[in-house]
């Protein structure tokens, strides 16, 4: 009896653990159940958070680029309209410069032609007036331009050198003669009244030559057609008698030879300078 009670015991022990395993084991793979959907629901939660999300800074994004097209669009409209307005202004301001420019070139040409067959003796001094006016000038604009090595040039030489025989040498008939007019034809020297620099440039040429032509054959003193005709005579006999002696031959020798030779070794001076010297530097 004792063993068989014993025995049921046991056996109702033993089921009764089994049961409680069971339902354990049920409760864990409820919980394993209920694990397992929360975390499908919270990756479906995240999932549809991210998407919101995404799609919220998407359109962000969108909005924030198209409002940034929208002011650089507006922006660069602006931009251009000052561009614009800026580049006529500068437009307005350079015609009205090159209207006063060439306005001031055409009446101090007039000016000029009057002085020259009016007071012929007076040319050497408008000569020296513009030499030490627009020389100077110049000088300073092309420094700014960064040009300055332009003023190399066989023409500001013989400039400053006829300046100073001009003031000091006035009688030196070997030094009445010389090549910056064949500049005027070689550079292709244009009078363009609306540029002063162009105007520089001819007059650079092409005064030296005219002061030389009225102190030789429009001075005053020797011209036939400024006094009397009974007077005539004796400045035709004045002319002849200031008149150089030298024959042809030695004529041709001092303008080909000393003046042209002088202009062509400055030439190739200028020529070695720039064409060996500077590339020698800049490599």
């Amino acid at each position: 009896m004792v063993e068989g009670e014993v025995a049921f015991e046991d056996g109702e022990a033993f089921r009764k653990m089994r049961q409680r395993i069971a339902d354990h084991s049920k409760r864990v793979v409820e919980t394993k159940e209920k694990f397992s959907k929360q975390a499908v629901e919270t990756k479906e939660k995240l999932s549809k958070h991210a998407v919101e999300t995404k799609e919220k800074l998407s359109k962000h994004a969108v909005e924030t680029k198209e409002k940034l097209s929208k002011q650089a669009v507006q922006t660069k409209e602006i931009l251009s309209k000052q561009a614009d307005k800026i580049a006529k202004r500068a437009e307005e301001h350079e015609r009205f410069i090159n209207k006063v420019t060439h306005f001031l070139g055409v009446i101090g040409f007039g000016g000029f032609c009057y002085i020259l067959g009016a007071r012929p003796q007076d040319v050497p001094y408008v000569y020296c007036l513009f030499y030490v006016t627009f020389v100077p000038l110049r000088w300073i604009y092309y420094r700014y331009k960064k040009w300055h090595y332009y003023l190399l040039d066989f023409c500001y030489y013989a400039n400053t050198f006829f300046l100073v025989m001009l003031l000091m040498f006035p009688k030196n008939e070997k030094l009445f003669m010389g090549p910056l007019a064949w500049a005027l034809i070689v550079w292709r020297c244009s009078l363009v009244f609306s540029s002063l620099d162009k105007i520089v440039s001819v007059l650079i040429h092409l005064l030296p030559g005219i002061v030389f032509f009225t102190i030789r054959w429009w001075n005053p003193e020797t011209f036939a057609a400024m006094h009397p005709e009974a007077q005539l005579q004796e400045f035709r006999g004045l002319m002849w008698r200031t008149s150089p002696s030298y024959g042809h031959g030695y004529f041709l020798f001092l303008l080909l030879l000393t003046h042209f030779g002088s202009c062509y070794i400055f030439s190739l001076l200028m020529f070695c300078v720039v064409n060996v010297c500077c590339v020698i530097q800049k490599s």
